[in-house]
């Protein structure tokens, strides 16, 4: 059932780049905040309003670089990863043996969360008041979720912290979209 975020991130990713290439990324590689940013941002650039009205009208060309450029991004990682990996992991891990402890791999994952965070919160939150709200109402109800989950027998919660808060934020922009719209 935890995977329940990633069924729902599929169908929202199915409407803005069609069933084929969205069950490829998702199933074999890729991130559907990465996705759906990259389409919007590429979308912008050659002139359409959104991802879904490019997807309604483009030309193959248009959605090949679409396709492209996506890949590119998310195979950059392996690419880098593949012959500098083992050499980090290794560094990583003897850095953490020499300090007496692992806080090394803590503050590294921190700063990489931080990073992520510094990137995808401002494009949501600057971009547009619908993304923006239902940003927010998807962190509302996760912190819900956590709260309800630290309560005795309900420790269950805890792996559906995403699926919730993921449903309830898609169910809150059709409201959003009124709203807004």
């Amino acid at each position: 059932m935890p995977s329940l975020s990633i069924v729902v991130g599929l169908f929202v990713l199915i409407a803005v780049l069609g069933s084929v290439w969205a069950w490829w990324r998702l199933s074999v590689i890729g991130s559907l905040s990465y996705e759906t940013m990259i389409s919007s941002s590429i979308a912008q650039v050659l002139g359409y309003a959104s991802s879904a009205e490019m997807l309604e009208s483009a030309t193959g060309r248009q959605f090949g670089v679409v396709m492209i450029l996506m890949s590119v991004g998310m195979l950059s990682g392996f690419l880098i990863l593949l012959p500098f990996g083992k050499k980090l992991c290794k560094s990583v891990d003897r850095s953490a043996a020499e300090s007496g402890g692992s806080t090394w791999k803590n503050v590294l994952s921190g700063v990489f969360m931080l990073v992520m965070f510094s990137v995808y919160i401002p494009i949501l939150l600057f971009t547009d008041n619908v993304q923006a709200a239902v940003m927010i109402t998807g962190l509302v109800i996760a912190i819900g979720v956590g709260v309800l989950a630290k309560r005795p027998g309900l420790a269950w919660l805890n792996n559906f912290v995403m699926a919730f808060s993921m449903l309830g934020g898609l169910v809150s922009s059709l409201a959003w979209v009124r709203i807004f719209g």
